[in-house]
């Protein structure tokens, strides 16, 4: 809804006010169905009000959109601005290509040649030759010219300069230079555990890419097992299940999940709110709750929880990658994978189906998003992460109790638990460097492509387990 508003009232104001119209219009049915005694007519209320509450929504949301458009501003003329300053707003990324992207939000522009300042506003993407990282909350100083990005949701200006043109002025927020020092120190103590095993562990736990060697990032590419990489729910899942065995001597259930929720919340702090951490982290703590309270609360109502409080937040993150590529997969999962683990389970045994189901559904959901944004697709790629899933768990949870143990000083108590996570390491690699070479299909997503891809989401949604398909302990 938010997407279409967005196309819509920038190319037509007066149909995006027509929906709005609609939006009204069905409420007043949608009430009048909603009390209806008939079950039939309550849902089509409900629908009716869903559909409704979908548009107010929306509308409100590109209202925010547009509201931060009109705030991006500089009180200088761009051909004159020579330098400007502001304050980061997410995590430095470095690339492949050996240069570093900052984003910050504009609080000030310069002019050397008139020797004046003005205030400014607006999000600027600056593209660094170099390897230096700046955390969000940093505010810094850059001397460089900006130019209009246009189209950008995440940018409105963008900037290229050297390392040597940034300069930084430190934190004025207590609770940013808290999250830099307790991440400096979390390096440290991850750069004792070896290279090059402690730059896969920063990148599976807190996302820092910086020290994954190029050719172990090159072999989860080529098997089409990035999503592993990136930091999602399956790597808050695996860490919160840590955190909560090592809970299970409190005495009270209450106790272990406050603290449970609590770790969450500083996990996230401290990795950084991307659209998939903050779902696992909404739809872990709705999960909790729902044990507390003895309900039961189903993955489409978890899902569409985490959705709205997302967007409430941060309207644009509907457009970035990886919100629509997170959401899919579990959406995915939640409409086809029952039925693909039952159609498995007379044929497999019970502790693959579930993850096969998951990692199939997921693929499927995302496969026209996938193909249309990289135009290659890795059918390999179910069987590595099914694989690897399992030893990026183990791989993570030694190296969260090596991060423990590096503190006591017993040096052979070292020795073997640096031993054990280089092992796992290798693990990793070598699964990684065995199936990069099975090669990927090159194919562009196109629009006829729709009517295969529907079919076969229909044909994977049958109750194949109801069907007069002959299993195996039936011949």
């Amino acid at each position: 809804m938010v997407a279409v508003f967005f196309k819509i009232r920038s190319s037509n104001e007066i149909v995006a006010m027509l929906i709005l119209a609609a939006g009204v219009i069905l409420v007043g049915p949608g009430i009048l169905l909603l009390v209806s005694s008939l079950v039939e007519w309550k849902k089509i209320g409900l629908f009716l009000i869903a559909v409704a509450s979908g548009i107010f929504l929306a509308y409100g949301f590109n209202s925010r959109i547009e509201a931060g458009n009109r705030n991006c501003f500089t009180g200088l003329n761009l051909p004159e601005i020579s330098g400007f300053s502001g304050y980061i707003i997410r995590d430095s990324v470095p690339t492949r290509t050996g240069k570093t992207m900052h984003s910050i939000y504009l609080e000030s522009v310069r002019s050397d040649a008139r020797s004046v300042s003005a205030g400014a506003g607006g999000k600027v993407r600056i593209i660094c030759t170099g390897s230096r990282l700046y955390y969000t909350g940093q505010k810094i100083s850059v001397t460089a010219k900006i130019s209009r990005q246009p189209d950008d949701p995440d940018a409105h200006y963008i900037a290229f300069c050297k390392d040597d043109a940034i300069h930084d002025n430190g934190f004025p927020s207590f609770p940013w230079k808290v999250r830099y020092v307790a991440r400096k120190a979390l390096e440290d103590r991850m750069k004792a555990m070896g290279y090059p095993a402690y730059g896969l562990f920063a990148a599976l736990f807190v996302g820092d890419r910086t020290y994954l060697p190029e050719d172990v990032f090159n072999g989860f590419r080529d098997t089409g097992t990035l999503h592993i990489l990136a930091l999602s729910g399956l790597h808050v899942a695996i860490v919160y299940a840590f955190v909560m065995l090592l809970l299970l001597p409190l005495p009270f259930k209450t106790a272990r999940y406050a603290a449970g929720f609590c770790f969450l919340a500083a996990y996230l702090f401290l990795c950084g709110p991307s659209p998939a951490l903050v779902r696992a982290t909404v739809m872990l703590i709705a999960l909790g709750l729902g044990k507390l309270a003895s309900r039961k609360i189903s993955l489409p109502d978890n899902l569409a929880l985490a959705c709205l409080l997302i967007l409430l937040f941060d309207p644009g993150a509907l457009l970035s990658l990886s919100f629509q590529l997170s959401f899919l997969a579990l959406a995915g999962y939640s409409v086809l994978g029952k039925r693909i683990t039952r159609w498995l389970t007379p044929y497999l045994p019970a502790f693959l189906c579930a993850p096969i189901a998951f990692s199939v559904s997921a693929q499927l959901a995302t496969l026209p998003l996938v193909l249309q944004s990289f135009a290659v697709y890795f059918p390999v790629g179910i069987i590595v992460t099914l694989i690897l899933t399992p030893l990026v768990t183990v791989f993570l949870w030694s190296g969260l109790v090596y991060l423990f143990i590096g503190a006591l000083p017993v040096l052979p108590l070292h020795a073997a638990g640096s031993l054990f996570f280089q092992f796992l390491y290798r693990c990793i690699v070598f699964v990684t460097d065995f199936f990069r070479f099975v090669p990927g299909l090159a194919l562009k997503w196109e629009p006829y492509y729709i009517v295969f891809y529907v079919l076969l989401v229909l044909l994977c949604s049958v109750n194949i387990t109801r069907s007069r398909i002959m299993r195996p302990n039936e011949l």
